[in-house]
């Protein structure tokens, strides 16, 4: 087991390392896209769904299981659905249009509530040709006037919000035969998220953000195995003990950490990424492989696609347990605890797409102790 770990750790250091000195080898070519186009669209974007729409309708084929899906990738499968109109109802139509524009300018990720006039905030000086023709007014190739450039940042900040009902308990309540207390029949979950993301060279991409959550939990809103948890360590509350998991009768704070580094080829064909964000592999929801329930974890992974006809995927990550802190970081060698709550998690997909209708995979995954 540890040796399996080992050679996959070899074997992404040897990849990133030939992705951070690409410039130095001959012949190589970067990519030069705007710079969100390498960072993850977050399983939660609706922007989802209407691509879960276009394959079942047969305009987009040959689709990998393994997501999320970057900024340009969806960029690219909007203009293939934008090529066939009429696949899609009016209503349709105009979100994929409204996608599309928000993706080509580097802003689908996210909309912010704070920044300048252009949706971003200039943090280094461009040189060259591409700064000159962004300050004359016009976008240089491959990108848009509201784009970043190489050497650029965007800073904003984003709300999200998702609130639940239990309606049956309320009708009840109105019409006076109910016993569930209002306060054990609604639930909220929020998050205030200051970001920053930044097209540090041509070839790579970085994006942080710091949510800062006001949640009140009530799981009994939840279907049976729906409920995952969106914040990343116990909530500060006003009981005597000031910690709690959430469940209380009042809203109380906590927080929520990701970020996303990533660098790609310039065809695309290949990506190396280290990130901390939901992913998801597989077809559907629930997925066995690794569902985009499961909360967030640290993640190293390699995406690898010469062709439209064969894929290859691999994924070492860190499971943490925010419940578990204190077993996570015990470096004693003989608690059993600590060794059963530090765990790291293997993964490798290859995907073949011999024709539009037919995606053959195969996965394998390993879970083992970090030491």
């Amino acid at each position: 087991m540890k040796s399996l770990l080992s050679n996959r750790i070899a074997v992404f250091s040897v990849i990133a390392a030939l992705l951070l000195f690409g410039t130095a080898i001959p012949g190589s070519q970067l990519q030069a896209q705007t710079s969100s186009s390498r960072l993850a669209v977050e399983l939660s974007h609706p922007v989802y769904a209407i691509i879960e729409t276009a394959e079942l309708r047969g305009v987009l084929t040959r689709l990998s299981s393994v997501k999320p899906y970057t900024s340009a990738q969806v960029l690219k499968l909007l203009e293939a659905m934008l090529a066939r109109p009429e696949a899609f109802s009016p209503a349709e139509r105009v979100l994929i249009e409204h996608y599309a524009v928000e993706f080509s300018r580097g802003t689908g990720q996210e909309k912010s509530l704070l920044a300048d006039d252009q949706g971003s905030l200039r943090l280094f000086p461009e040189t060259g040709t591409a700064a000159q023709e962004a300050s004359a007014g016009a976008a240089p190739s491959g990108a848009t006037a509201d784009a970043l450039l190489p050497g650029s940042a965007r800073a904003g900040l984003r709300f999200e919000a998702t609130t639940r009902f239990g309606l049956d308990g309320l009708y009840a309540l109105a019409a006076g035969t109910g016993t569930a207390p209002l306060k054990d029949l609604w639930h909220l979950n929020s998050r205030l998220v200051p970001y920053l993301s930044a097209d540090v060279t041509p070839w790579l991409s970085i994006k942080g953000e710091a949510g800062f959550d006001i949640d009140k939990i009530e799981r009994g809103l939840y279907l049976p195995y729906s409920f995952s948890k969106e914040w990343d360590a116990g909530h500060i509350d006003f009981s005597p003990s000031r910690y709690s998991n959430g469940e209380l009768d009042y809203p109380s704070f906590s927080y929520d950490i990701r970020q996303d580094i990533a660098a790609q080829t310039d065809d695309g064909g290949l990506m190396v990424r280290l990130s901390r964000f939901r992913r998801d592999w597989g077809v559907g929801s629930g997925s066995f492989s690794l569902s985009g329930t499961a909360r967030p974890f640290v993640g190293l992974e390699m995406a690898f696609r010469p062709s439209r006809f064969f894929a290859v995927s691999g994924l070492m990550g860190s499971l943490t347990n925010w419940e578990k802190g204190s077993a996570e970081r015990s470096t004693d060698p003989s608690a059993a605890t600590a060794i059963s709550w530090q765990k790291m998690l293997g993964l490798q997909r290859m995907e073949l797409f011999p024709f539009d209708w037919l995606t053959v995979s195969a996965t394998s995954s390993v879970v083992g102790a970090k030491r």
